[in-house]
């Protein structure tokens, strides 16, 4: 069934200026996802949504042509995600003149998303029966210390009884949270619910590693550690 991956990348961005266009291990983030895509072998067509040419110049060099940069509207720090994937899918059908069956979406910021991380995270949606399949890690905290603040000063937790009493690091096994690896649903889920979470959701597991996500400066300093310690 074919496969359309979106990958989102704006120019601009609040907590870290011009992230998508940054190196990590002397690549930069966008071209990082589309090899990422290439490498997985499951991909039909890759669609780079950019309001950036120098993002654009990027994804040509991998072999990637952005034909439309995105519009203005779809653009600010203030657009909402889905209406970029409805706009970006348009455009990739109208361009190819072929109706994708599957979507998969993949963030630059996540700079260790791995081929095969994808690779898995279609097959597991081809072979299985559910809705979409998500990425997800270990959960790194206990969820019963989540709390949320009060007017009053006062704090109060977030998830309270005896189901969320986590003692032991043991006891969380079967906890894990969501991370931003890849997304893979069906297009018509994806229409039809306007989001890429559709239910029953399936999942492939990453490391705490390969989830890290670039939002700050500190996520990216992290990130380049990472690389030079680990390769990537």
């Amino acid at each position: 069934m074919s496969c359309l991956a979106i990958i989102p990348a704006r120019g601009g961005s609040k907590g870290v200026p011009g992230k998508n266009k940054l190196p990590i291990g002397g690549v930069p983030l966008i071209q990082r996802a589309i090899r990422a895509c290439l490498d997985s072998g499951v991909v039909d067509q890759i669609f780079v949504s950019t309001d950036d040419a120098e993002i654009a110049e990027l994804a040509f060099d991998m072999g990637v042509k952005v034909r439309n940069l995105r519009p203005k509207e779809l653009s600010d720090d203030h657009a909402d995600i889905i209406p970029v994937i409805q706009h970006a899918l348009a455009e990739a059908e109208q361009e190819t003149g072929r109706n994708f069956e599957r979507l998969l979406f993949t963030d630059p910021t996540t700079p260790f998303r791995t081929a095969d991380t994808i690779r898995r995270a279609v097959h597991q949606f081809e072979t299985g029966s559910y809705g979409s399949i998500i990425s997800v890690c270990p959960l790194e905290r206990k969820p019963n210390n989540i709390f949320t603040k009060r007017k009053d000063g006062t704090l109060d937790r977030l998830l309270k009884g005896e189901g969320y009493e986590f003692i032991r690091r043991q006891d969380m096994r079967n906890l894990c949270r969501l991370a931003n690896a890849v997304y893979v649903t069906s297009v018509e889920n994806f229409l039809e619910n306007l989001s890429l979470v559709s239910g029953p959701i399936g999942y492939v597991e990453v490391s705490n590693i390969e989830a890290i996500t670039i939002d700050e400066e500190l996520d990216y300093f992290l990130a380049e550690q990472v690389s030079l310690r680990y390769g990537g």
